[in-house]
């Protein structure tokens, strides 16, 4: 993706932010918190599980990958994993440096007695804030799965609609039990998708030098 496509990308991904800040975020829910959406326990699953299991999973591949380097048998489709799991880190490190200069309180309460949107009617940025109860944006299950699915697909395309799949199960998982605010979400995604470009892309042009 060239520079131009990928600053159209962002800005898009920013509108639809803004807009969904402003009109849609409450209202979703508001809808989803008065239908109890909590009680259909298969989208905690679709939420949380998905990206747990992934995430073990990164963790035994990046310790055999490490022993394969270490006793120089590596195998063809190492590297590409690799960038993979480059792709998941970076997202979580980029997650980890936003969410406290944004602050953004929770649709709920989840920890700490968090002030929240439901319980409390907090709603907005509190920037800057070094309060680990101000995290909800960007949504770091989104980057997750959008680094780890964006790049999945890149890299092996016949995997691209399964990849599709598991990426819109933990987004809707996310929203239907309104852990995080659509916003929350596509700045995750715009935050994984990112990380996933750019290791790609360093990716490809390693390849084409050797």
């Amino acid at each position: 993706m060239n520079a131009i496509r990928l600053s159209v990308l962002i800005a898009v991904s920013v509108v639809a932010i803004i807009i969904s800040y402003v009109y849609l975020d409450r209202p979703i829910v508001h809808f989803f918190s008065a239908h109890d959406s909590r009680s259909m326990v298969i989208f905690h699953y679709f939420a949380n599980t998905i990206t747990q299991v992934i995430g073990v999973g990164i963790f035994v591949f990046s310790v055999v990958f490490a022993i394969r380097l270490l006793k120089k048998n590596t195998r063809p489709n190492d590297f590409p994993l690799f960038v993979v799991c480059m792709a998941v880190s970076m997202s979580q490190s980029f997650r980890a440096v936003l969410k406290p200069v944004f602050g953004r309180a929770w649709p709920d309460t989840f920890k700490h007695g968090n002030p929240s949107f439901l319980q409390d009617g907090v709603y907005g940025f509190h920037w800057f804030s070094a309060n680990d109860v101000y995290q909800s944006f960007p949504s770091g299950h989104a980057a997750f799965i959008s680094a780890f699915a964006i790049s999945v697909a890149l890299l092996y395309p016949r995997l691209r609609w399964f990849c599709a799949l598991l990426m819109a199960l933990v987004l809707t998982g996310q929203l239907i039990m309104y852990y995080h605010f659509l916003s929350d979400l596509i700045a995750g995604c715009l935050v994984g998708g990112f990380s996933a470009l750019v290791c790609y892309g360093f990716y490809r042009s390693v390849e084409a030098k050797t």
